[in-house]
């Protein structure tokens, strides 16, 4: 019976030490490039979708510099809730000739200083409280580029401006490790 007790103990202080331990992991990242683009005014395809064409940008970074060009858009989802679901795709031509495609999916949940902003059509920082979250990938058939194939990346969105006559972003963009 001692042993049962003592083996009980033992997973118990395992379980919980795991469950501690994984919560103290911080994800680390690196800087990969900065995303500036600018977008048309939207296509407003019901109260719940909005297409914004983008047309125009530059992507650069250490080892990437590039051009944003069409076919590029962000497919946005209004939820009943007023979140804002991305769908983002981007078409890069580096200034190496090369070809990249990014994609990305992701959440954007107004505080009521960014949601103001927002119907203002003013510019929109992340200091005004958004939650703002997305998640890119890539792909490309350059060998110099390649290594962008297996990378996850998170997007941290610094200035957004969207309104009825377009708008404009940066967003700096970080490999996860």
């Amino acid at each position: 019976m001692k042993k049962i007790i003592a083996l009980i103990i033992l997973i118990a202080t395992n379980c919980i030490y795991s469950v501690a331990h994984s919560q103290q992991i911080s994800p680390k990242s690196e800087f990969l490039m900065s995303i500036d683009i600018k977008f048309d005014p939207p296509s407003v395809i019901d109260k719940g979708m909005r297409i914004f064409n983008i047309s125009s940008g530059v992507a650069s970074g250490p080892s990437i510099k590039g051009t944003i060009h069409s076919p590029s858009a962000d497919w946005v989802q209004i939820l009943p809730s007023g979140v804002i679901r991305l769908d983002v795709r981007l078409l890069v031509k580096t200034d190496d000739g090369e070809t990249i495609y990014i994609s990305y999916n992701g959440a954007l949940k107004h505080s009521e200083k960014s949601l103001e902003k927002l119907k203002k059509g003013e510019e929109m920082t992340a200091d005004d409280g958004w939650y703002f979250v997305s998640a890119p990938t890539f792909r490309t058939s350059s060998k110099k580029y390649d290594y962008l194939n297996s990378i996850q990346a998170i997007n941290h969105y610094k200035v957004m401006r969207m309104g009825t006559d377009g708008g404009y972003g940066h967003i700096d963009v970080f490999a996860m490790k």
